[in-house]
């Protein structure tokens, strides 16, 4: 069995990262405590169009946050190339690509990259799907809601999934799964794009779905649905910037948001610290999937320029309120892995998202 360690986050951890990014006039003894931590860039976009008049054009706006989901944007120097700027904004004045850093003290960011594009070279938006195996029962859980809530805050291309087990909300089907990713029962577990274990403790470590976010995906997906209170259909195509090699497969969720049911919770520092969180609203549920959840073949070759649409899915489900729905539609690789996921509310079409 895949052994987790549990720690608590802690007041004096999470106030040292405060310090460290606020120049407390403690900030050297708290640091000093051992205390670790790391920060990382996060752009509003990963790709800008370069404009034929200077006058016009867009900026990135860089901010900064630590692995705990605090913000030290105002604390941090940001450098493009190696050079410095003036603030977190950069203008663009060519073509191509740029790594940003921040730097704050001792902590460094990993570097990112941004791009400067003509519009002919746009590729599509990039997402992470997130896969989290929870439970009402298990109060460790708590910690993996808390980071998705941190996430969500940060940026909008992670997709959660909730795949519950033996409470309210059970997925009968997870299992096949929970086989492939080898979970064998412990609890809390979330995955990133399939074959990435998201590290505990998850809540300190936002930073490492939020790192797997591409700049752009050479693969677009739109989508398409017709839901009802117990079942529905969902059409989904899938557009190729670049030839795709291998047997491609497909996977389509049905998601409810704004289900209640109370949560146990072991962390005295999350959620106000309560054991149980009455009436507790959980969201990103799982409620039903179109054919196998380990994938349907995609039946065609992925070619540069192609679009393959798929239609009349059927989907069955048992929902609260349709108006709480989503559908969640990725394409995964041979091994499977994730390579681009698209969310949209239901009975509503969601049109091809471009990098930006």
């Amino acid at each position: 069995m895949r052994k987790i360690y549990l720690y608590l986050l802690t007041f004096v951890g999470l106030a040292a990262i405060c310090a460290s990014c606020g120049g407390d006039e403690n900030e050297d003894d708290l640091l000093n405590e051992g205390i670790r931590s790391s920060i990382f860039v996060i752009p509003d976009r990963f790709n800008i169009v370069l404009s034929e008049e200077a006058e016009e054009q867009e900026s990135f706006i860089f901010s900064v946050s630590s692995n705990l989901g605090v913000n030290a944007t105002e604390y941090c120097t940001f450098y493009v190339n190696g050079e410095e700027l003036e603030s977190n904004i950069f203008t663009p004045e060519a073509l191509g690509s740029y790594q940003v850093v921040a730097k704050y003290d001792e902590f460094e960011s990993s570097p990112i990259t941004v791009n400067v594009v003509d519009i002919a070279s746009t590729y599509f938006k990039h997402k992470v799907l997130i896969e989290d195996f929870t439970g009402t029962w298990c109060g460790w859980c708590t910690r993996i809601m808390y980071a998705i809530e941190l996430i969500e805050a940060q940026t909008q291309n992670t997709i959660p999934i909730a795949v519950h087990n033996n409470d309210e909300f059970d997925y009968s089907g997870r299992l096949p799964l929970e086989n492939f990713l080898q979970i064998e029962g412990a609890y809390p577990f979330a995955s990133l794009n399939r074959t990435t274990i998201w590290m505990p403790l998850q809540h300190q470590k936002i930073d490492q779905p939020i790192s797997m976010i591409q700049p752009m995906s050479p693969i677009g997906i739109k989508i398409n649905s017709n839901l009802g209170s117990n079942s529905g259909t969902v059409d989904v195509s899938f557009t190729f910037k670049e030839d795709i090699p291998g047997e491609l497969r497909y996977v389509v969720y049905i998601l409810e948001n704004g289900l209640i049911a109370n949560q146990k919770n072991y962390y005295p520092n999350l959620y106000g610290g309560a054991e149980v969180l009455q009436n507790f609203v959980h969201n990103h549920v799982l409620i039903g999937v179109h054919g196998n959840i380990l994938g349907n073949s995609l039946g065609q070759p992925a070619t540069k320029d192609s679009e393959i649409t798929l239609s009349g899915l059927s989907v069955n489900y048992t929902s609260d309120n349709t108006n709480n729905l989503q559908v969640v539609a990725f394409l995964i690789d041979e091994q499977g892995s994730v390579l681009n996921a698209q969310i949209a509310n239901a009975n509503t079409e969601k049109d091809y998202e471009m990098a930006n």
